[in-house]
């Protein structure tokens, strides 16, 4: 297989690996990834339940170290949700809303739209507008996902209208 046509055999396998229709269809494509680029993949031997799989981190797969490992392992660790995704589904945006989200190393993706990205960042910037939208007191909402002490008050506030919640953050 020619260079051309092995990187864009790879760069299909990512593509699937990422967002193949069914968990198999994923798993396939990081078995196959992982054998061309010489690396051993070893997966769980339980089934796969709700299309998650867990895969070895990448300093446990048999494989030479790069430059790159430490890098990759802090940016995964440096990028996570804080409480983002609750304040989403608190203030309820449009765009959070509309959309089918799952969470990526890198933000959430929309499956709605073609797994468009919605990046951390971007996430806090629909939440300051909000805020700013709904003329709530920003310290309250951020406080919001640390504020309740049991599952019965969560679950009173969640079963309030909007409205009602949203006073609260006045």
């Amino acid at each position: 297989m020619s260079d051309t046509a092995r990187d864009k055999f790879l760069k299909y396998l990512r593509k699937q690996m990422k967002s193949g229709l069914t968990a198999g269809e994923r798993v396939s494509a990081q078995k196959l990834y992982a054998e061309m680029m010489g690396e051993t993949l070893s997966l769980p031997a339980q089934p796969v339940i709700d299309g998650k799989v867990d895969l070895p981190p990448l300093g446990e797969m048999n494989r030479t170290p790069t430059e790159f490992d430490e890098t990759v392992r802090l940016a995964v660790l440096a990028h996570h949700d804080d409480g983002l995704g609750c304040l989403l589904h608190l203030l309820k945006p449009k765009y959070w809303m509309d959309g089918a989200w799952g969470e990526s190393p890198l933000g959430w993706t929309n499956g709605r739209d073609n797994d468009r990205l919605l990046s951390w960042d971007d996430g806090r910037v629909l939440i300051a507008d909000r805020i700013n939208e709904l003329g709530l007191d920003a310290d309250k909402v951020y406080a919001h996902p640390q504020s309740h002490s049991s599952i019965a008050e969560f679950t009173a506030f969640i079963n309030l209208p909007f409205a009602e919640q949203m006073e609260r953050f006045k």
